[in-house]
């Protein structure tokens, strides 16, 4: 999985750096120490490897169909 490294924080999306606006922004919970995402809410969050959770914008909404949710759960 290939994460955006140049910036950080909630106003970027954590796939392309991209400038978000958290309103309309969905989540992904990433795990395996950065290389993949779950369905939202699967995530071990005892598990070593839990990354938690990160904005994406929504051009790569696209890329993650079915692992994005509207807030953290």
């Amino acid at each position: 999985m290939i994460w955006a490294d140049d910036r950080f924080g909630d106003d970027f999306c954590c796939h392309c750096n991209k400038s978000i606006n958290l309103k309309t922004a969905l989540w992904v919970e990433v795990v395996d120490g950065g290389n993949s995402v779950c369905v939202p809410g699967t995530g071990d969050k005892d598990d070593d490897g839990y990354m938690g959770w990160f904005p994406i914008g929504s051009t790569c909404q696209n890329k993650f169909k079915g692992f994005c949710a509207r807030v953290p759960v």
